[in-house]
């Protein structure tokens, strides 16, 4: 019973970089990707910027048709079907499945 008594230390605080606000585009590369699949070779610089709000907005307009298939289906996992209809619904389908 001759304990000592505990000394709680507070760790050393170790400074770490400020966490930068990683704003989530689509890069520069990936739009080439895709022009270059749609047989592209050149691209201007102002291509860059509308590429990418036409692109932000049909995802945008995809991931909300989806989110409702789920929501109406009261689910909080989204399924294949669920991408499929969203996609059904725009007119686009996604070779490799059947229907």
């Amino acid at each position: 019973l001759n304990q000592r008594p505990v000394l709680i230390i507070p760790p050393e605080l170790v400074q770490r970089g400020k966490r930068s606000v990683r704003v989530h585009e689509i890069s520069r590369a990936s739009i080439r990707k895709l022009a270059a699949r749609a047989g592209v070779e050149r691209l201007r610089k102002d291509v860059y910027e509308e590429s990418l709000q036409y692109l932000e907005t049909f995802l945008d307009n995809i991931i909300y048709d989806i989110i409702q298939y789920c929501t109406h289906a009261k689910r909080k996992v989204i399924h294949v079907e669920d991408v499929k209809n969203a996609l059904k619904r725009r007119g686009l389908c996604v070779y490799g499945f059947d229907d």
